[in-house]
């Protein structure tokens, strides 16, 4: 759907859970006076976590360097948002009037929505059975470089932008490349700097034969070194170029300055 009608949607939802909850909270508020109703706290507890859940994340994405808000943040106030609204509905006594007309409204867009994550269940699982998912997908336990990654010697050194992916497919240990900066902070690591580790490879290289392997497929990690500033500090030749990535050979004479 397009995501003006979803924006509109999720809006309107919003409106009226905050609306039910409230209105629970009030209710029950005035009924603690003359009875025991710590069970019907539960709503007002899931509304509170979500609203100090979103304003944790707030901030941490305002101290961290590189964290970004996406769709596996929002799974715990989803859950809670779901349990309040529920409990709620069960509870609901008001059979008239714009609350009725809530009521309806809320269990009509529940019954969509299970229909709608059944049918993304449905596909997704499909997608998965056919293409395999994350490192035991396809793409990976099919790619030309990863082929070529297994023909290295076997006591070779191996470092790489994706060196879990060449752990999980292969099962042969490989190491990251040099971090430029770490994710969280930003910056370069003080008790591990980017040149201590430059050195550190390049010593390595001396001792056995090391190899540098770069992925296409791995984005995410902008943190490390790339391709061409490898290349700029240590004397590399490329062994082997692929339609998803290249390997190259770290000599073991002095990088360039």
């Amino acid at each position: 759907m397009p995501n003006s009608v979803r924006s509109i949607v999720f809006a309107l939802f919003v409106i009226a859970a905050f609306g039910l909850i409230f209105s629970h909270g009030r209710r029950t508020l005035d009924r603690a006076r003359t009875a025991n109703v710590v069970h019907d706290f539960l709503p007002l507890m899931l509304g509170l976590f979500f609203l100090c859940y979103m304003a944790f994340m707030v901030l941490a994405t305002s101290i961290e360097a590189n964290l970004a808000l996406n769709s596996r943040y929002a799974l715990p106030p989803y859950v809670m948002t779901v349990m309040a609204v529920t409990i709620t509905l069960g509870g609901f006594k008001s059979t008239g009037g714009v609350s009725r007309v809530i009521h309806v409204g809320m269990v009509v867009f529940a019954l969509a929505v299970l229909c709608s994550h059944s049918a993304r269940t449905v596909v997704r699982s499909l997608d998965a059975y056919r293409s395999g998912i994350g490192y035991a997908a396809i793409e990976w336990t099919q790619s030309p470089t990863m082929v070529a990654v297994q023909e290295l010697p076997p006591d070779a050194l191996i470092y790489s932008n994706g060196p879990d992916a060449i752990a999980y497919v292969l099962k042969r240990q490989a190491f990251f490349i040099p971090a430029r900066f770490q994710l969280r902070t930003g910056i370069e690591d003080p008790s591990n700097p980017f040149e201590r580790q430059l050195s550190k490879l390049k010593d390595a290289s001396k001792k056995r034969r090391a190899y540098i392997v770069i992925f296409d497929k791995v984005t995410w990690r902008f943190y490390r070194a790339s391709e061409s500033e490898l290349n700029q500090h240590l004397s590399l030749v490329n062994v082997a170029t692929k339609p998803d990535g290249r390997i190259y050979e770290v000599l073991p004479a002095r990088g360039k300055e």
